[in-house]
């Protein structure tokens, strides 16, 4: 595990939403398994894991629908948060 949660997103917006503090320096997408998280206020969240490198395509700008008790439903985009370095080879030499 990471000693810190990093969380990508395409805006300082997205992390006051979600109550996370926001660095408005861009960081680069590094490898890693990430866990996407769409969220709306009032109703269960959605996530789903996936490798950081997929974040921008398949979370960031992906939107997810949710029934907010209206006639329309609500559309969110998602976060990424990375929680784990990728394992490489040489890490599972060394753990084995």
């Amino acid at each position: 595990m990471l000693k810190e949660t990093i969380a990508y997103t395409d805006s300082c917006d997205m992390c006051s939403y979600n109550n996370v503090a926001c660095n408005k320096a861009e960081v680069e997408l590094t490898d890693g398994n990430c866990l996407c998280m769409w969220r709306m206020n009032g109703v269960e969240m959605v996530t789903e894991l996936l490798a950081c490198s997929a974040c921008v395509s398949d979370c960031i700008g992906a939107y997810r629908t949710f029934d907010v008790g209206k006639p329309e439903p609500g559309f969110q985009k998602g976060m990424c948060l990375r929680k784990k370095a990728h394992m490489q080879l040489d890490d599972l030499d060394a753990i084995g």
